[in-house]
C-alpha cells in the first residue's frame, strides 16, 4: 500500500510586509504578542504553494526560520503524516538509526535491507528535497548505489548542501526537488518529534532508486558560501527538479 500524498504547502506559506505598532497600539490589548513584536500584516509579498516555489525562495533568501516552522506545524497537524508514521515500526531499526546518527559509519547494505523490510512506497507525485551534488558533469540520469537521505523541508536541504564546505568546493549550490514517478523504491519515514534529529524531517530512500533530471534552473548567481579557514565567496545556486522512482 502506498503512503498517501502529503502537501505541506496547502494552505500556502504566505509572506507579508508588516507595519510597526505605535506604543498606544501595543498597550491597547487588541494585538497578539507576535504583532506587538513584529507588527501587523500590511501587504502580501509572496505566497508559496508548491515545493519548487519553496526551494526557489530558500535559494533567494538563504534562510527562513518561519518557513521551517510553517512546515513543522504542517507536519504536526497533518493526518497524512500521522498515517506515514503509523506505517513505520514503533522503534527505529538499529541500522537505520545508526545511519541517521553516525553516517557514514554504518553498514549501508544492512540499512538498505531494513528500508526494504519495513518501509513503504511513496505515492505518485510526492515531493522531497535534497541538498548536495548528486549528478556528475553531463549525467542526466542514474541509479543510486546506496540509500538516499531526503527531507520534507527545503531549508534543511539547503543547509546540507552547504555542510562542511561541500558547495564551496563544488562551486555551485544544488537544491533538489524530487518527485516520485512510478514509485518502486521504498522509503523509511523518521519521526519529527521526540528525537534529537527530528528537526531534519528526514525520509530515507532505499538503494537503486532511479533519478532523472527534469529541469535545472539558475535562481541566484551570487549565493554566498563559506568554508572554515577560507574566505567567503559567491557561487551560482540552482534548483534542480528530478524524478525518483
Amino acid at each position: 500500500m502506498l503512503l498517501p500524498l502529503f502537501d505541506g504547502f496547502n494552505p500556502p506559506y504566505d509572506i507579508w510586509s508588516r507595519i510597526e505598532l505605535s506604543l498606544d497600539e501595543k498597550l491597547s490589548g487588541k494585538h497578539t504578542p507576535y504583532e506587538i513584536n513584529w507588527g501587523v500584516k500590511d501587504r502580501l509579498e509572496k505566497s508559496i504553494s508548491n515545493p519548487f516555489e519553496a526551494a526557489k525562495h530558500m535559494v533567494e533568501r538563504g534562510a527562513d526560520g518561519a518557513l521551517n516552522n510553517f512546515i513543522e506545524s504542517s507536519l504536526n497537524k497533518s493526518y497524512v503524516f500521522k498515517n506515514w508514521r503509523s506505517r513505520m515500526p514503533s522503534s527505529v531499526p538499529k541500522n537505520i538509526a545508526r545511519y541517521q546518527k553516525s553516517y557514514p559509519n554504518c553498514d549501508l547494505d544492512m540499512v538498505n535491507n531494513e528500508v526494504i523490510n519495513v518501509g513503504c512506497l511513496p505515492s505518485e507525485g510526492q515531493y522531497f528535497f535534497h541538498g548536495g551534488y548528486l549528478f556528475g558533469s553531463g549525467v542526466l540520469a542514474f541509479n543510486t548505489s546506496k540509500p538516499l537521505s531526503t527531507t520534507l523541508c527545503p531549508q534543511v536541504a539547503l543547509r546540507e548542501a552547504e555542510f562542511k564546505g561541500k558547495a564551496y568546493d563544488q562551486g555551485e549550490i544544488h537544491l533538489y526537488v524530487l518527485y516520485a514517478v512510478n514509485p518502486r523504491t521504498k522509503v523509511y519515514v523518521f519521526r519529527n518529534n521526540g528525537s534529537n534529529l527530528g528537526h531534519e524531517k528526514e525520509v530515507l530512500f532505499g538503494a537503486r532508486a532511479n533519478l532523472k533530471i527534469v529541469r535545472k534552473t539558475l535562481i541566484n548567481d551570487s549565493y554566498s558560501v563559506g568554508k572554515f579557514q577560507y574566505p567567503d565567496k559567491t557561487i551560482p545556486a540552482y534548483v534542480i527538479e528530478v524524478t525518483i522512482s
